[in-house]
């Protein structure tokens, strides 16, 4: 059996107002205190005549529900008639409102027993009937006992308390408390289990660094995906400086790995691809791209001319970009004079030649040529098409792992023109001949 068992306050921080510790019996730094001041403050919970908040005292099916209800702000109504034991019992209204609404069942048809001590299997039905009532439950598990869809809906994120050890184990106030509150810190995260089979309490050394990161207990984590310790970083210097890149005093990260070599002094972030969520960045010495540094590549006299072509004094250069990145030379091109035809194309030229990729293209005419379909290049997934005054020109598909082009044989560059079909897709065509991936579709 799987008891609930472990909290992270996830991917949101709920914030408190500084608490006043107006309770006699709850001071600063009370396993529960964070808990009950928050349900104070919600007008959820109050305290005693006496000044005291009584954490310890067991809490009633009644009293539960109508904490529930009050959470969740519920319009309670004058409802009766639906239990014979709650006639003209303080919680009529309440009972008989979560009745109606389907929340809760009596123990047979005219008794719902109101001054029964209430158990975390029963909380846990309350809980998600009243404030996720549209989520699914796992149906498969209706020939376990009742209470399990309900307990695994709410394991599932995260809402728990520390101290119990049985589903059948009555609650007290502060156990109430502290599972209302995880409700709301539960509320549009997922599931990150820390450390299986420990319980983490509520507000426990706990830091969220925003984009994914955050840092628990000494160590710092990254959870896009799956959550990753960052075995290496120092917890003290350990800071978030732009979207997913981090850095502490001795290292630079991206995500959960390690920029090698990066000195994080001098780390600066010129161009974020959002596509890839990777940047090229330098530091004192060196170029990266995302993790990986560009060798040979000139740091003093780097610039970067769109997603896909460098350039530094020696020469202009395209990235083959994948989960690894490939750096080749254009070679023969011109870094003073080279530009590209459009930022969003692969073909470029300099005050000699035309190019696309690292390809020179030697037919083609500096002076006229052109890209085609300038209105269309959000066409990521299309082939590119450029023309001069002779001929018309067709690039690989964007995903192509070894960038090339074609001539497009017989093509008029006076009518070769792109149209779009919709749904971005686009037909490349010459009067009434038609091409497909640089072919002529017969």
């Amino acid at each position: 059996m799987k008891l609930i068992d472990s909290l992270l306050i996830g991917m949101i921080i709920f914030t408190l107002s500084t608490p006043v510790f107006a309770f006699t019996d709850l001071m600063e730094g009370n396993k529960y205190s964070d808990a009950v001041f928050f349900l104070e403050e919600k007008g959820v919970l109050e305290g005693y005549a006496d000044g005291e908040i009584k954490v310890n005292r067991l809490v009633t099916r009644a009293e539960f529900l109508k904490m529930v209800l009050d959470y969740n702000e519920e319009q309670i109504g004058n409802e009766t008639g639906c239990f014979e034991d709650v006639k003209s019992h303080w919680s009529e209204n309440y009972v008989c409102y979560a009745k109606n609404k389907g929340w809760v069942n009596g123990y047979d048809a005219q008794h719902f027993i109101p001054s029964r001590k209430v158990n975390l299997a029963e909380a846990a039905k309350i809980i998600t009937n009243v404030v996720f009532p549209h989520y699914f439950l796992d149906e498969s598990q209706e020939n376990e006992d009742w209470f399990y869809r309900y307990v695994d809906f709410l394991d599932e994120r995260e809402v728990d308390v520390c101290e119990v050890n049985s589903y059948g184990e009555f609650l007290t106030r502060g156990m109430m408390a502290e599972l209302l509150y995880k409700v709301e810190l539960s509320k549009g995260i997922s599931h990150w289990d820390l450390d299986s089979g420990k319980c983490i309490k509520i507000g426990e050394s706990y830091q969220d660094l925003g984009m994914d990161y955050f840092k628990y207990r000494g160590d710092v984590y990254f959870a896009k995906y799956d959550r990753e310790r960052l075995h290496l970083a120092d917890f003290d210097s350990f800071e978030r400086f732009h979207l997913h890149y981090s850095k502490d005093k001795d290292r630079v990260y991206l995500g959960e790995k390690v920029v090698d070599g990066a000195d994080p002094d001098t780390f600066d972030i010129l161009y974020y691809n959002e596509l890839e969520d990777r940047a090229f960045a330098t530091d004192i010495n060196n170029v990266y791209y995302g993790t990986i540094l560009l060798e040979g590549i000139d740091v003093d006299t780097f610039e970067i001319i769109n997603g896909s072509y460098i350039k530094d004094f020696n020469g202009v250069y395209y990235l083959f970009i994948s989960d690894d990145v490939i750096v080749k030379k254009v070679d023969g091109a011109d870094p003073e004079t080279f530009e590209l035809l459009h930022q969003k194309y692969r073909f470029g030229k300099d005050k000699n030649n035309v190019y696309y990729g690292v390809h020179l293209i030697e037919m083609a005419d500096n002076a006229s040529i052109e890209v085609v379909g300038n209105d269309y290049s959000n066409f990521y997934y299309a082939n590119q098409y450029a023309k001069d005054k002779n001929y018309v020109y067709c690039g690989d598909d964007i995903f192509a792992e070894t960038e090339n082009f074609k001539l497009l044989e017989g093509a008029n560059p006076d009518t070769f023109e792109l149209v779009s079909m919709g749904d971005y897709r686009l037909e490349a065509r010459d009067g009434d001949m038609v091409y497909e991936d640089c072919e002529l579709v017969e």
